[in-house]
């Protein structure tokens, strides 16, 4: 497995071994861990990516978000087992806002951390679409819009309207409010 620097260039081959993992789980979780050995110590910083699942078509990077340094385990030996995490996980890191103007309404704009909101949830859903689009697509690994659907069956269905507070909340975990209010579930791909 290939891992490459934010700029693209290869930093090193790593061997697959048998504990490296891909976890994926729906609304939670999307990463795969690497796990070797080695006798350097090597640094990876915010952006470090693979491509996993190149070998079967898929391009898509995933990322390390937090810088990672592997553990010392003796006096010659180091252990890795670094989490690259798909894109989506991205949205964990950025908030999700309300832009409004200040109390003057002139044009300086405000981001409130804490809101609340009650109305339509197609125009919700279409906020928030618009906004991991727009991020998704600012780190480089969107190239095409994205589509909302709503998949409303005889067990699930979103609701017309939906009420819920904001408070301090990241874009995954927005997504997760949402889905939670509406007692449905939510995909990314």
């Amino acid at each position: 497995m290939i891992i490459y620097d934010i700029k693209g260039e290869k930093i090193q081959d790593v061997l697959i071994t048998k504990s490296a993992v891909h976890e994926e789980e729906l609304m939670k979780k999307n990463l795969v861990r690497l796990s070797w050995s080695d006798v350097e110590k090597k640094h990876y910083p915010v952006g470090t990516y693979i491509k996993p699942f190149a070998d079967k078509g898929d391009d898509t990077p995933y990322f390390l978000f937090q810088p990672y340094d592997p553990e010392q385990v003796n006096e010659v030996e180091y252990k890795y087992a670094p989490e690259f995490q798909h894109p989506m996980m991205y949205l964990q890191y950025v908030p999700y806002t309300q832009i409004t103007s200040d109390v003057s309404g002139e044009a300086s704009y405000i981001q409130l951390q804490e809101w609340p909101y009650v109305g339509s949830t197609s125009v919700l859903l279409e906020d928030i679409r618009e906004r991991i689009e727009n991020t998704l697509a600012g780190i480089g690994v969107l190239n095409e819009k994205i589509v909302l659907a709503i998949n409303n069956t005889s067990r699930m269905s979103v609701k017309e309207t939906t009420s819920v507070t904001f408070s301090s909340t990241d874009m995954f975990s927005a997504l997760n409010m949402i889905a939670q209010a509406n007692e449905c579930e939510w995909h990314l791909s």
